[in-house]
């Protein structure tokens, strides 16, 4: 049954050709332009525009769900999450200040205060000093993971008897195709490495698939991807 959901499908595609220049399925055959709409995955938007927040990119997949029901239920929902994102922007200028103070020595009160401990997984989380410990930070939810010292940490969603480390099923888990063992984190002394767990939409580092089975070495400001759910990594 066609609602307003169909309305919101629409605003994405104009959402997509505003921020890319391009149309998601530019087929010179109507038909084919059709069936991709059907069939095809949305491209990345972040694919044609870099400069494209991950934010925004996020909200125009989701949008853009093939399924009604995986898409915002009504408009006031989508404007909550486009406040979201302005928000999540200030916050994540502030990470970056964060980040250039502690590179020079010193940082403050009210930094520190703008990125916030979440202890999402089943294994405790030191809280202390989280600018200085390895830790992952979800712009879009405004959440920051800091990685416990063990050697392999889950990222994924938990359900019944299968857990997860980093636990995403509250930060939109299901809705952005993320699978239950998703990815791994690997500690091989100070340095940190990720695996792909044959997951069902990749894991990707700075828009590079990651291989199951070839894990990837991380650097400091690296932006992990697991599905459509993106992180920035810090050390």
């Amino acid at each position: 049954m066609v609602d307003h959901r169909a309305d919101i499908y629409s605003l994405g595609v104009v959402l997509f050709e505003m921020v890319t220049g391009r149309l998601p399925f530019p087929y010179p055959n109507p038909n084919k332009v059709l069936l991709a709409h059907i069939s095809e995955p949305v491209p990345m938007p972040r694919q044609f525009n870099p400069k494209c927040p991950i934010g925004v990119e996020q909200i125009i997949l989701r949008t853009m769900e093939k399924s009604p029901k995986n898409r915002y239920a009504d408009m006031s929902e989508l404007i909550q999450e486009l406040h979201k994102i302005l928000n999540s922007t200030a916050r994540w200028s502030a990470l970056q200040e964060a980040e250039m103070q502690s590179m020079s020595g010193y940082q403050t009160a009210a930094i520190r205060k703008e990125t916030p401990l979440v202890q999402s997984s089943p294994t405790k989380v030191d809280s202390s000093s989280p600018q200085q410990k390895p830790r992952l930070f979800l712009a879009y939810n405004q959440k920051t993971f800091v990685l416990p010292d063990k050697r392999n940490l889950i990222i994924g969603r938990t359900h019944r008897d299968s857990l997860a480390d980093i636990d995403l099923g509250p930060y939109g888990a299901i809705q952005n195709g993320v699978s239950r063992h998703h990815a791994v984190l690997i500690k091989e002394g100070t340095q940190w490495l990720i695996d792909d767990l044959s997951s069902l939409n990749g894991t990707f580092i700075n828009e590079v698939a990651v291989t199951p089975g070839k894990p990837v070495l991380l650097k400091d400001g690296d932006t992990i991807r697991c599905s459509h759910l993106s992180f920035k990594f810090f050390m």
